[in-house]
């Protein structure tokens, strides 16, 4: 069962970050410094937000064809958007894994982060 964009099971290890230009938005996906970052909570830019960069957690993913992710398999950032896809195809590579299968036009997904990981 995917939970809903930016909620875990164990809500240890949150952190705060400073909210690029654009801001947040809960469950998006962001890369600060070398690391995939889910927003906890909408932040404007320059604001505090809670976010996590490690564990499960569930983030807004592509719905576009072509952005289905795989079990197990690898997602990829999509910075303009801030999702992630499971396509490797104009995106950056994360290191976050999928932890279920998600559909073309699925609008989230559950991953396991780790951190430092965006090429």
């Amino acid at each position: 069962m995917t939970q809903p964009v930016g909620n875990r099971d164990n809500y240890s290890g949150d952190l705060t970050f400073t909210a690029p230009a654009g801001g947040v938005v809960r469950g998006g996906a962001y890369q600060i410094e070398d690391s995939l970052v889910v927003a906890r909570e909408d932040a404007d830019a320059g604001a505090s937000f809670l976010g996590v960069m490690d564990g499960p957690v569930s983030v807004s993913k592509e719905t576009d064809a072509g952005s289905a992710c795989a079990a197990g398999g690898l997602v990829y950032l999509d910075a303009a958007n801030p999702t992630v896809s499971g396509s490797a195809s104009g995106n950056t590579a994360t290191g976050a894994v999928a932890l279920e299968a998600a559909a073309d036009g699925a609008a989230s997904v559950l991953v396991e982060l780790k951190s430092g990981m965006v090429a």
